[in-house]
């Protein structure tokens, strides 16, 4: 059963199409992350129909390491089982704030979504190698800016929290199989909180792509964290050298479970919707890692993510999941007119491998005009 999973949402029971293709998507970057490769490597596995969109399906023999051992038989595993190349993997990855936080729900300790956020960006910018993915945040994990910064804060921003799931991803791969670098059990509360700062199309992508017991996992995640640098070729821009905002179709015929449709109304039923003031950083970028066989590749992704923002006294507005948006400052004229400084946190809201299919769609953001990754120098079209 080829299918090839895309960074798009859906793969999951609900039988959605475009869910589908993007799980295809994601197979292609599940087939990047599972068995998705710059290529389109095959993959096989039966994914959860969760709101990846834009994909086909394909045959993953890397991911199929053996067969993923379920969170109960990975916890029996002792050290000496664990490959020395996985361990080798992350001795350079310091996941003490992670443990110390499940440590504290583990004992009935409850733990904010901000004390989540803050180590989730001290991971990222203790363990890559890249600058621009570094980021400096106050006590809550969240990002000071103002109007005239916030595009230059938030590529940063994006650029940490694509990192972030890109870790987490591998993370999540190695624990579920090799107990390592975390159980399999704490591997799986450890994805729940990052799937929490994900909201719309990325969140049902990734949700659909980090499951247990799976027998095989997207070699999207075939990294090693601290050696991965990313390459980004196309980072969105508004008007004018503004930050860009997030333009919907009124008329719904995009996918909104696409990496090129409507991506914060996927799957969000019952939350607020993000406006089209709603601050929007776009970016194109290249992922080098090992294919289902092992085998160096590369993978170009899109990513789209939402920034939240409020002013400090309303801090606390900002200390809840990504599906959750924080809406109103953007409309305050303090931030507009004003220039005043406000708190910022990015939530990832679409994610998928660039394809064919969408590589002829104007979506992105380029000077304030939506144009087709066809449309960007640098950015090849894909093979499938």
């Amino acid at each position: 059963m080829a299918r090839n999973h895309e960074l798009n949402p859906s793969d999951s029971k609900e039988t959605n199409p475009l869910l589908r293709k993007t799980i295809a998507t994601l197979t292609i970057a599940a087939a990047s992350i599972l068995p998705l490769s710059a290529c389109g490597e095959t993959h096989s596995e039966s994914t959860p129909d969760t709101t990846t969109s834009t994909a086909q399906e394909t045959q993953n023999p890397a991911s199929t390491l053996s067969p993923t051992p379920s969170p109960e038989a990975s916890t029996t595993k002792t050290e000496k089982n664990i490959p020395q190349e996985i361990i080798d993997k992350y001795k350079d990855v310091n996941l003490s704030g992670i443990r110390g936080l499940l440590e504290k729900e583990k004992s009935g300790e409850e733990v904010s979504y901000n004390e989540w956020q803050v180590n989730l960006v001290d991971l990222v910018n203790k363990t890559t190698p890249d600058e621009n993915a570094k980021v400096v945040t106050d006590e809550n994990g969240l990002i000071k800016t103002t109007h005239d910064n916030l595009a230059e804060d938030m590529n940063s921003a994006t650029l940490n929290n694509i990192y972030s799931i890109l870790y987490t991803g591998a993370i999540y791969k190695d624990s579920q199989l090799y107990n390592h670098p975390l159980s399999a059990k704490e591997a799986e509360e450890f994805k729940n909180h990052v799937l929490d700062t994900m909201t719309g199309q990325a969140h049902s992508l990734f949700k659909a792509l980090l499951e247990p017991g799976k027998d095989n996992y997207a070699s999207l995640f075939n990294i090693t964290p601290s050696d991965l640098i990313l390459t980004v070729k196309f980072t969105s821009s508004g008007k004018d050298g503004t930050y860009a905002t997030y333009v919907f179709d009124p008329s719904y015929k995009t996918d909104k479970c696409s990496v090129a449709g409507n991506i914060a109304d996927c799957k969000t039923e019952g939350y607020p919707r993000r406006g089209v003031d709603t601050p929007e950083t776009q970016m194109v970028v290249n992922v080098k890692h090992a294919n289902s066989k092992g085998e160096p590749t590369s993978t170009d992704m899109v990513f789209r993510a939402f920034t939240d923002g409020a002013f400090p006294e309303n801090a606390s507005d900002l200390d809840k999941p990504g599906i959750e948006p924080a809406n109103k400052v953007w409309y305050d004229n303090r931030f507009s007119f004003g220039n005043e400084e406000i708190l910022t946190t990015v939530t990832l809201g679409g994610a998928s491998k660039l394809t064919k299919e969408s590589f002829d769609k104007e979506f992105l953001i380029q000077n304030g005009k939506l144009m087709a990754p066809s449309d960007i120098p640098g950015i090849d079209k894909p093979e499938n």
